[in-house]
């Protein structure tokens, strides 16, 4: 693949920012960490000079709420994030908000026992091109990493969820992402021959080749 030059993105913030969605070069969606690790879910557009916190809908006081993940399903706006509010099925769960046509977030409603469990659910990415969301979860792993899963539906009706085997390593794989129909990238901190096993994460490149499994193809860049 052939990249280009990167853009700074001029963020005025006195915290840890992350999790950036690009919704268009004029707004976006990141997450906002303070000094004690409490995150919360910011909105940038062009008609505003910082970022803004999104309603309480969806930062909800003394929670932690992070991973956005905005886009349109059946002509419905709707934003899935990750959160450990009460009403899950524990740690850190996938939810999703309605977006009315007025830019209003709903009450935040849990994406369900097909996805969450009583481990963490993260970095979520609904699939437009399959119906199907992405998301990683520790769940069923002594050494407590994350693995990469999917399932076809949409807001909390799902099918059974399925391994992403051909791309998942004992290590720690997230933030998968589609940017053409078959072809995408993920995070993971496995051992890759830039650095020593578990250092930190790399982001890597896949491609599928077979629609039934996805298949890894090089190691890109380093994560700053």
């Amino acid at each position: 693949e052939i990249w280009g030059k990167g853009v700074y993105v001029p963020i005025n913030s006195s915290y840890s920012i992350g999790n950036i969605q690009i919704i268009s070069p004029q707004e976006y969606y990141i997450t906002i960490c303070n000094e004690k690790n409490r995150c919360k879910i910011g909105r940038k557009t062009k008609d505003v000079d910082s970022i803004i916190l999104i309603d309480k809908n969806i930062n909800l006081p003394n929670t932690h709420n992070t991973h956005p993940h905005r886009l349109t399903i059946n002509n419905q706006d709707v934003l899935y994030f990750s959160s450990n509010r009460i009403g899950g099925f524990g740690g850190m769960d996938i939810w999703f908000s309605i977006i009315d046509e007025f830019g209003n977030y709903g009450i935040p409603i849990n994406a369900g026992n097909k996805i969450n469990s009583n481990f963490d659910e993260i970095t979520p990415f609904y699939n437009s091109w399959t119906n199907e969301l992405f998301f990683s979860s520790n769940r069923g792993d002594s050494l407590k990493s994350f693995n990469i899963y999917k399932s076809k539906g949409n807001l909390n009706i799902w099918s059974d969820i399925i391994t992403c085997e051909n791309i998942n390593s004992k290590d720690d794989d997230t933030y998968l992402r589609f940017y053409t129909k078959n072809s995408g990238h993920f995070s993971s901190n496995r051992s890759s021959g830039l650095q020593k096993e578990n250092c930190c994460n790399n982001i890597f490149h896949f491609k599928i080749y077979d629609t039934t499994e996805l298949n890894i193809d090089t190691n890109i860049s380093n994560i700053p």
